[in-house]
């Protein structure tokens, strides 16, 4: 995908996200969140445009023995010049300036497991419902020494509204496979179908 393409899609998906929300006001932007899906392990890269700071949030790394390496500054710079761009041209200029400015922080996850390949999207789904900009005790994910019952429930919290969402284009497939599975017509939202996305 080239440059320009790749300008395209992101104005694109933001200006879709600003219209969810019903408003055109992207002055009270303070942060911006990036789901990555490598390979391996998927992490968060989130901007957080008033500390002047880029987090970089992954479970599969203790960043206390593993300074953040090379690759997410490579990331980073990619990801950096199209915020900037997009708030440039919406004329936010301060808010410009903050992302150009940013530098990479790694931030230290006393849950992390890089054996976690489960539930490492739930991770990224669970990082990106809490994290506030707040590195300290006080985010609480409720993920260190998170029990099976635990898992199950976040399970249930983010697959069942991710597979029934009407804008998911899968999910009249995910209901029909459900129903082959599990031999009977499950109804959107309903506990059997949450039980059956938590596994």
């Amino acid at each position: 995908m080239s440059y320009i393409s790749r300008q395209r899609a992101f104005f694109g998906a933001l200006d879709r996200e600003l219209q969810l929300y019903q408003t055109n006001d992207i002055g009270y932007i303070d942060m911006f969140i990036f789901p990555v899906f490598p390979d391996d392990q998927p992490y968060i890269v989130c901007f957080d445009l008033r500390k002047e700071l880029i987090f970089i949030i992954d479970s599969s790394i203790e960043v206390n023995k593993h300074p953040v390496s090379s690759n997410y500054n490579i990331l980073c710079d990619i990801l950096r010049s199209l915020p900037s761009e997009f708030l440039n041209s919406n004329r936010e200029d301060l808010s410009s300036t903050s992302v150009a400015k940013s530098t990479i922080e790694g931030v230290d996850l006393k849950w992390a497991d890089s054996m976690n390949t489960i539930d490492v999207v739930l991770y990224v789904m669970r990082h990106m419902e809490t994290f506030g900009g707040d590195t300290s005790v006080n985010w609480n994910t409720r993920l260190l020494n998170a029990t099976h019952h635990h898992l199950g429930i976040l399970r249930m919290r983010y697959c069942a509204p991710i597979a029934s969402w009407e804008h998911n284009k899968y999910k009249d497939d995910v209901l029909r496979d459900s129903a082959a599975t599990y031999g009977a017509v499950i109804a959107v939202n309903s506990t059997r179908f949450n039980r059956v996305l938590a596994g």
